[in-house]
């Protein structure tokens, strides 16, 4: 039998949720997770019918649902974009193995190849050395690049 309202439902399957997320290792961004649990439990509440069993079974497995289901889509996302502001530390690749992708290029162009990637400098950074504007050092820095996805095309 499910709760007259949904606050008594939160009230009672708090616990519920706070338990589902740590058997689920849910530690980080530990207040979004939360919320998509009580949206679970909310989901549940509306959607539930009395004749097709027991309302805290059936609460236990939407909110576990959705939990997956967010952890599934951050994953996801993980994979697919770069947080920048992330990771400061900046991953540097030695000169000698960058050899082959900018031997193709003109040397203004291997010249900002190498300190981006190299030196790890900002365009702004490699304007200011090469004595450019940023938007030149910028367009120098997508024709190389297309440059380069050219070449390791063919």
């Amino acid at each position: 039998m499910k709760p007259a309202t949904f606050e008594e439902a939160l009230q009672l399957y708090e616990k519920m949720i706070i338990n589902q997320m740590k058997k689920l290792s849910l530690y980080k961004d530990y207040d979004m997770y939360y919320q998509c649990g009580v949206i679970g439990l909310w989901y549940a509440y509306e959607r539930y019918e009395e004749g097709k069993g027991n309302f805290s079974a059936y609460a236990l497995r939407t909110v576990r649902g959705y939990l997956l289901l967010e952890l599934h889509r951050e994953k996801r996302l993980e994979q697919r974009f770069v947080n920048l502001e992330a990771s400061r530390d900046p991953v540097y690749v030695q000169e000698e193995g960058i050899d082959s992708y900018v031997s193709c290029l003109e040397d203004r162009e291997r010249q900002v190849i190498v300190d981006k990637f190299v030196y790890g400098f900002s365009i702004g950074e490699i304007a200011a050395n090469m004595e450019l504007n940023q938007n030149q050092a910028r367009y120098l820095y997508r024709r190389a690049m297309k440059a380069m996805r050219e070449q390791e095309s063919r």
